[in-house]
């Protein structure tokens, strides 16, 4: 209970604290006044204005601001003006987000980001990368958001702006805290106040809140009250710093009282309520502070539920139920100063009814009222599940936005290199026309255009080889399924395997992701992906088949490089084609082992084998699997022509002593690269 509390209002307190740094506020302007000097300018001039006035009125017209803004993006095409068009999709990313549309935000974003990285530091660019990596940070991809944010404060010292470091540092303290890494999480949160100016209080007030919780997470790690007192501490520096309003006042309250209420003695406890009483009618007085009402009572239930003063946990949590209910129905985003805010207090009302309608079980349960306690239990776990969907939902959705923008990447990559292309074609037809060089330079010329078309349509050839075997070994099916298995597990109250697989599917994608990109790489990652990928596969066939990975211990994983990705299309061969058809649990051996120059990698199953196997899909039109073996025999036949290297591919079924099919085995034998 106490750990969920902390998580809420930690959430409140940073949403808060990254809303005074989004590219959402601007100086007041008189729009009327802008809009009509827009027919005045010109050229970029124009497009600054559209830019400016668009952000002017997102509040009051979003609609009109997001004409303006693409009427900036067109006329900045047609200029090719990097800066607007980075300031344009920025702004409609914005605007998306105000509209609680998750896609169009992320893509926009993107989009912006690749114009300021070609444009170097600046302001809107740190920015926009602190946007990303809170937006990541509230979707659970706490990596991205890390990379982000890191990224982002080397921005600001580039541009020596000491407010906006110490507000990056204040978000790579947040995401060290997540990864438990206290040591750094506190060096972080200590330069974020570093800020020297009595304006910036609140900013202070947050660093300390944010080293209350680093202790409080050491405390429910070693069970040591002390990092309680170092907690309690800093909180109440906290409540000293100039410049806090009602709203971080209320939060700080909560926190001292969850950090008493947790010594869990009577005399603590007692403190507790004390605070949170204070908190509840600081509310009660404070629009400021109002939204946090459903909290306090909730925390105050839970509080008396455990000192077994059961009626008034009872009054307390339909208090908090009928807050929350009055609250959402009246939610609208244009109600708060930033959509950041809005949508994380949004989040925060629904995760609070999960946990009241928790309490009223638990409490009714202690009451022996079953009934009731059985309608709360059912409450709480449809309430749960809408939440945990529609984090799904949005975790696809930011992976497919990711998606489409390494897409348009690699379109961009390819424009440019036709672009290159072209203009060596017209050099060289210049060259020709002029003749001075004469006949033995000109051919000259020519071969070397010929060898370097060549070498481009090689290293061409090698990316669409790559696409395809990406898109083979990350198919939509195998994608979905393992999605709904991990569901499976969340909705079947088992969270510690769904985050182990959900966890082995996320470094699947990335390792696939950056293997493609690769000639080489470590033996070492391409055991992890092999890994990760059976993991999943055991998941979506449901302990169908157990598997082994050895690994001879004269082989240097991390020093020595082998090709990436050509074992899991022969393991997948086993699954779907081998044990799949089996009637009892299968095996699959993996084997790395030394031999001579040369490092052997053996697939092995106890499946049906390649014969039968044959035999039974004869009759298909299309196989997927087939498409990838073809695939990588294909990458074979390349990786010979670019190194002069060839890779040995022996695949046979094995064979007992009464000539009976036993399965089928896959070798390589893989030339390695010293890292």
């Amino acid at each position: 209970m106490k750990l969920k509390i902390v998580s809420l209002v930690y959430l409140l307190l940073v949403a808060s604290f990254a809303s005074g740094q989004t590219n959402f506020r601007v100086k007041k302007l008189d729009a009327d006044s802008l809009a009509s000097l827009i027919p005045g300018k010109k050229d970029t001039e124009k497009i600054d204005a559209l830019n400016l006035l668009s952000k002017v009125i997102c509040k009051v017209n979003i609609d009109s601001s997001i004409n303006l803004s693409n009427q900036a993006i067109r006329l900045s095409e047609k200029l090719e003006y990097k800066k607007g068009l980075a300031d344009g999709y920025f702004n409609l990313g914005d605007y998306y987000y105000m509209l609680d549309s998750l896609e169009p935000t992320i893509s926009n974003y993107l989009k912006a980001l690749r114009f300021y990285e070609d444009l170097g530091p600046s302001l809107e660019y740190g920015n926009l990368l602190m946007q990303l990596g809170w937006i990541n940070f509230y979707k659970n991809r706490f990596e991205y958001a890390y990379k982000y944010m890191i990224l982002a404060k080397s921005i600001f010292e580039r541009i020596d702006n000491d407010e906006l470091v110490a507000y990056a540092s204040f978000g790579l303290g947040r995401a060290k805290t997540v990864f438990g890494e206290h040591d750094s999480a506190i060096y972080y949160i200590n330069k974020s106040l570093l800020v020297d100016s009595v304006e910036h209080g609140e900013s202070w007030a947050w660093g300390y809140f944010g080293l209350d919780i680093i202790y409080f997470n050491q405390f429910d790690e070693s069970k040591d009250t002390t990092y309680l007192r170092l907690g309690i501490s800093m909180l109440e520096k906290a409540l000293k710093c100039p410049k806090i309003d009602d709203d971080l006042k209320v939060i700080i309250y909560i926190g001292i009282a969850i950090d008493y209420i947790t010594f869990n003695t009577d005399k603590h406890i007692s403190y507790g309520i004390e605070y949170l009483e204070m908190a509840s009618r600081l509310a009660d007085s404070s629009i400021q502070a109002y939204e946090h009402k459903d909290e306090i009572l909730r925390c105050l239930a839970w509080t008396y539920n455990m000192q077994g003063d059961y009626d008034r946990a009872v009054k307390l949590c339909e208090q908090s139920i009928r807050f929350t209910e009055e609250r959402m129905a009246a939610f609208t985003i244009d109600q708060h100063p930033e959509p950041l805010i809005a949508l994380n207090n949004k989040l925060s009302h629904r995760m609070t009814k999960v946990w009241v309608y928790e309490c009223m079980y638990d409490t009714y349960t202690k009451l022996g009222e079953y009934k009731k306690a059985h309608e709360y239990f059912v409450l709480s776990q449809e309430a749960e599940k809408e939440i945990s969907q529609e984090k799904n939902r949005n975790l696809m959705t930011m992976m497919e936005a990711d998606s489409k923008d390494e897409k348009a990447k690699s379109q961009i990559e390819l424009l440019a290199r036709d672009n290159d292309l072209k203009a060596l074609a017209i050099k060289q037809s210049r060259t020709f026309n002029f003749g001075i060089a004469g006949i033995f330079v000109f051919l000259l010329l020519v071969g070397l255009l010929l060898l370097r078309q060549n070498k481009m349509k090689a290293k061409h050839n090698t990316v669409l080889l790559e696409q395809k075997l990406l898109r083979s070994q990350m198919n939509p099916h195998f994608i979905f399924n393992s999605l709904a298995n991990i569901q499976d597990f969340i909705w079947n109250k088992d969270p510690l395997t769904a985050n182990e697989y959900l966890s082995s599917f996320s470094k699947l994608v990335r390792l696939i992701l950056e293997n493609s990109r690769n000639d080489f790489v470590p033996v070492e990652k391409e055991i992890n992906t092999i890994e990760n990928y059976l993991n999943l596969q055991k998941l979506r066939y449901r302990d169908k088949f157990e598997y082994t990975i050895e690994i001879d211990p004269e082989i240097d994983e991390e020093d020595m490089l082998i090709p990436p990705m050509l074992v899991q299309p022969f393991i997948e061969n086993s699954i779907e084609h081998g044990i799949r058809l089996k009637e009892t649990t299968g095996h699959i051996q993996v084997r790395f082992y030394l031999q001579g120059d040369q490092i052997n990698i053996e697939v092995k199953d106890d499946g049906i084998g390649f014969k039968k196997s044959t035999e039974l899909k004869k009759d298909r039109k299309k196989d997927h699997q087939s498409l990838a073996m073809t695939i990588t025999q294909e990458r074979l036949l390349m990786h010979y022509k670019k190194y002069k290297r060839k890779i040995q591919l022996t695949i046979s079924d094995l064979m007992d002593d009464n000539n009976q099919v036993t399965g089928a085995q896959v070798v390589f034998g893989i030339p390695y690269n010293q890292g």
